[in-house]
């Protein structure tokens, strides 16, 4: 294997190494988020008259539509870097 080549191997598994590291992190601050976003939706329609199941779907779709907008707001900066997801130049 030529020293390039080691290079760019080794840059793909730090890039791997590096990914797996940030879905740590970011699992975990989505779970606290996903928390946080179920937490406040409840108190924004506690005075609302539906209850029971009603209550749960108008809850679980505000969740939804909230995290919906959080995503569309962000987008992946590591899609840029070579070797991404099995990309040669990354996106």
């Amino acid at each position: 294997m030529t020293k390039k080549k080691y290079m760019k191997s080794q840059l793909n598994l730090n890039n791997m190494s590096k990914t797996s590291e940030v879905d740590l992190v970011a699992r975990g601050v989505a779970d606290h988020i996903k928390e946080v976003i179920h937490q406040s939706v409840a108190w924004q329609i506690a005075d609302w008259p539906e209850s029971g199941d009603a209550y749960d779907v108008i809850h679980a779709a505000t969740v939804k539509r909230a995290i919906e907008y959080l995503h569309d707001g962000v987008s992946n900066p590591l899609e840029k870097l070579p070797g991404f997801m099995g990309t040669e130049k990354g996106v």
